[in-house]
């Protein structure tokens, strides 16, 4: 998915792809993206974040197929 993003120099505007954005925010080079609805601002408006603590079993992940 692409993604559109305001960087933090001179509010210069570009497209970036969906993989590159988690660290594009935390390096500080963009403040600001466009969610579906709305521009998000670095800073300000909630972000999820991964905080890397889940301790529950993994659903996600798939170890195996039972058919």
């Amino acid at each position: 998915m692409i993604i559109k993003v305001i960087g933090t120099v001179e509010n210069a505007t570009g497209l970036v792809d969906a993989s590159y954005l988690e660290g594009l925010i935390k390096s500080g080079t963009i403040k600001a993206f466009k969610r579906s609805n709305r521009w998000v601002k670095i800073g300000r408006d909630p972000i999820r974040q991964d905080s890397g603590d889940y301790s529950g079993p993994e659903r996600r992940k798939i170890d195996h197929l039972t058919w």
